[in-house]
């Protein structure tokens, strides 16, 4: 976990120097385009989207798995998934102050939740009977549980551009909300 988390933060402090250095929030392939040319754009674009399509199928999945759980349904998944993306679009299509003011609110609401499920799980843990390593660390199942957690803890990387231009091009400002994502981060590491 603590490689994880080191590899993500040492990331996004060099795409905030970058992003700093160019003078401008610039998307992964525009940086490599504005650093080292059109072949690093294309390698840039790439990672980016397939970055982007892996963290929708796992949002939308556990999104939807989440509601479906959460409200008791006995309606599929998919279709579940399907009422979750239309939702989520028509709140995408509401002008762009009311989508950051919500934004905010629920960023808010995760630090507190956050917040109160780490006190809560510190204070259940009997750390005489933690293991460091599960027995079964070398089955496939374990893996692909926790392939979707790692994807989705680097997940902010993709709005470093975005980022740079609401903080003004403010290094500090910038390396503290970069700080916040890491913490959040760790906790989705830690679940």
């Amino acid at each position: 976990m603590f490689i994880i988390w080191f590899i993500m933060y040492y990331t996004s402090l060099i795409n905030l120097e970058l992003n700093l250095q160019a003078g401008q929030g610039l998307t992964l392939g525009a940086l490599g385009k504005y650093f080292s040319g059109h072949t690093a754009q294309i390698i840039g674009m790439v990672s980016l989207k397939l970055l982007l399509y892996a963290l929708l199928a796992v949002f939308i999945y556990g999104g939807s798995s989440i509601l479906q759980k959460l409200l008791a349904l006995d309606t599929s998944i998919t279709y579940i998934g399907a009422w979750y993306v239309i939702i989520s679009i028509l709140i995408l299509l509401l002008p762009l102050k009311l989508v950051d003011y919500i934004n905010r609110v629920l960023f808010i609401g995760l630090l507190i939740i956050i917040a109160i499920l780490v006190i809560g799980l510190v204070s259940m843990i009997q750390w005489d009977n933690l293991p460091l390593f599960s027995p079964n660390y070398k089955e496939i199942s374990i893996w692909g549980v926790v392939t979707p957690v790692v994807f989705t803890s680097f997940g902010f990387q993709v709005i470093f551009h975005t980022l740079t231009n609401y903080c003004n091009k403010n290094a500090k400002d910038g390396v503290f909300i970069w700080k916040l994502n890491s913490c959040n981060s760790i906790y989705n590491l830690d679940l």
